[in-house]
């Protein structure tokens, strides 16, 4: 039987520690979740383990092609001041994002985020706040 490593330590990119056509990371995504400031991405990465990072704008817009299970490799691209739109004038993050089919897992095992119930609480026990 295999083990697989559950929790543990993340590391987190910081944008602003890199340059224009740095690999960020290449790995399988695992899953999103919701950080202090917005989602976080995470994903499976040799040798580093977990590795992280925040939403921005584009990575936002790319993400959504993204699967969970999906291997890919995320390029920086730096900033560009943006031509059109709400933020016309702003300077943004851009990324390259590229997905390998080959590599890629037909499912991930994510650890369930659930809500922890008290057994014996009943609902008749909580129809008796109705009044309130």
């Amino acid at each position: 039987m295999a083990f697989e490593r559950l929790g543990g330590p993340k590391t987190f990119i910081n944008l602003k520690e890199h340059s224009a056509g740095d690999v960020l990371l290449e790995g399988i995504f695992t899953h999103t979740y919701q950080g202090m400031y917005g989602d976080n991405y995470q994903f499976r990465c040799e040798p580093q383990g977990d590795v992280v990072i925040g939403s921005v704008g584009h990575l936002k817009y790319c993400m959504k092609e993204v699967n969970q299970g999906d291997y890919i490799r995320l390029i920086y691209n730096g900033r560009e001041i943006l031509t059109k739109g709400a933020f016309k004038g702003k300077s943004a993050h851009t990324f390259e994002l590229l997905r390998d089919p080959e590599k890629s897992i037909a499912s991930v095992t994510v650890p369930p985020v659930e809500p922890v119930l008290d057994p014996d609480v009943g609902g008749d026990d909580l129809d008796s706040f109705g009044d309130l």
